[in-house]
């Protein structure tokens, strides 16, 4: 009787396992899908993905390299502002502390 009652608060003495530990598979396979999906979506933001769409542009749209570049500065320096003050915003409203 004293064995029946002492496994029942082991039980209870003991957190019950996190999500991650009960999946049937590695979770790293979960992150690494996750981080391929990010990299394909801002390809094209990125300088590697501006590169394979920039001859193509400078043709179609008869810009100049200068141009162009001036273009690419600026939008990007725009999309990191945007994206410091929503970030910084949404981390505030939902509470998350980086």
């Amino acid at each position: 009787m004293i064995g029946i009652r002492l496994s029942k608060t082991l039980e209870q003495a003991l957190p019950p396992q996190p999500l991650v530990a009960r999946f049937p598979f590695y979770y790293g396979w979960v992150n690494m899908v996750f981080a391929a999906i990010a990299m394909v979506a801002t390809l094209p933001a990125r300088s590697v993905g501006i590169g394979l769409i920039t001859e193509p542009l400078l043709q179609d749209l008869n810009l100049q390299r200068v141009s162009f570049g001036q273009m690419t500065f600026w939008a990007k320096l725009w999309q990191g502002l945007l994206l410091v003050c929503f970030a910084g915003l949404l981390s505030t409203v939902l509470g998350y502390v980086l």
